[in-house]
């Protein structure tokens, strides 16, 4: 949270906690959905960030949807049936070559080069090209698991112009 003002990180920690507090409350993709626009409203009107601009719609998500990506996905809390029940509403954890890429798969001009750009319309864009990606790409897989899963391939791609082209030749001896 190295983008927030002076003093936002505990108020963001306090809201988080009370945000944990209430995922055994959700039964559907619409509770869901009003508990993370609660969040994102909240911190719209609460907190600040470190160049004393007001956040975007980008940054609050991205915070809710980081948070709760470790919490649920990887620690499979506040318990394992609530993070099974819960898994398939949260939303995917995006980043600036997530949204050039599916911006660019999906024909979608973007205006917004950041995610300190990113309001809460073309949030939900990028949410919805990224389900669909999923569905496309990864069938079985969930909105929340797409980093991690598309990652390997952005980087990969973005490697390729670096990669060597020639291999050395087997000799049948061992190279150190």
């Amino acid at each position: 949270m190295k983008d927030l003002g002076p003093g936002s990180e505990d108020h963001v920690f306090c809201e988080l906690e009370e945000v944990a507090s209430h995922l055994d409350e959700i039964t559907s993709a619409g509770d869901y959905e009003k508990l993370h626009k609660g969040f994102c409203e909240w911190f719209l009107r609460r907190i600040g960030t470190a160049q004393q601009t007001p956040p975007s719609f980008g940054q609050a998500a991205s915070v809710l949807d980081t948070a709760l990506k470790a919490y649920v996905l990887w620690g499979a809390l506040p318990s394992r049936e609530v993070a099974a029940r819960i898994r398939p509403f949260l939303h995917g954890v995006l980043d600036g070559p997530m949204t050039d890429y599916l911006s660019a798969k999906y024909h979608e001009p973007i205006s917004a080069r950041t995610i300190g750009q990113v309001d809460e319309h073309l949030y939900q864009t990028f949410e919805t090209l990224l389900a669909s990606d999923v569905r496309e790409t990864f069938p079985g897989k969930v909105p929340v698991e797409y980093d991690d899963l598309i990652w390997e391939r952005l980087v990969q791609k973005a490697l390729r112009p670096y990669q060597c082209s020639r291999r050395p030749q087997d000799t049948g001896r061992a190279h150190i």
